[in-house]
């Protein structure tokens, strides 16, 4: 192959990922979410009438350990957390349906890690995605990640250049 664009990079680079993440990456995203899980959702969504989901976004916590300029996290306060009881069942009720990828939005999520870090545990047929500021991911939380093998965090980025700024959740392209 000649030319190794971006996508092919990316492919190649899966491979330098801790084995058993690849592995539970393939099995619970690749797998589950979509080749076993579809075939679910299209059953459920025949029985029940209505769309299924591929994916559930949900927010464990509107709290977040930051506050920045334009975001709601910061105008909620700290106050609406779903117990874990209440993560759990959206879970189970997700994966009886076919569903098996659950993204966590916040407030920043990972203000809730060892919540976050149970349901995985519990949860190891699934995909996890989190949206998290990083500012609280350390070498510990790396560890857990490791060990649980089915947690990813998609980091949010802060910019601000005293002219324009990006708030949490957007994605920007810095050019010099």
């Amino acid at each position: 192959m000649k030319k190794k664009d971006n996508w092919y990079q990316l492919i190649t680079k899966i491979y330098e990922l801790d084995a058993g993440t690849r592995i539970a990456f393939f099995h619970n995203f690749i797998l589950n979410g979509n080749l076993f899980g579809w075939p679910e959702q299209e059953r459920n969504r025949e029985k029940y009438g209505c769309n299924i989901p591929w994916a559930i976004l949900l927010d464990p916590t509107s709290a977040c350990n930051l506050k920045c300029t334009g975001c709601w996290a910061a105008e909620y306060g700290h106050k609406l957390n779903l117990s874990f009881e209440d993560i759990d069942s959206i879970i189970e009720q997700g994966k009886a349906l076919g569903t098996y990828v659950y993204i966590y939005t916040g407030g920043e999520p990972l203000v809730r890690r060892h919540d976050l870090m149970r349901l995985c545990e519990k949860h190891s047929d699934c995909t996890f995605l989190c949206f998290t500021n990083s500012t609280l991911i350390d070498e510990d939380f790396c560890k857990e990640l490791l060990r649980v093998k089915n947690f990813i965090p998609s980091i949010s980025l802060v910019y601000n250049d005293g002219a324009a700024s990006w708030n949490c959740g957007s994605f920007v392209v810095l050019r010099k």
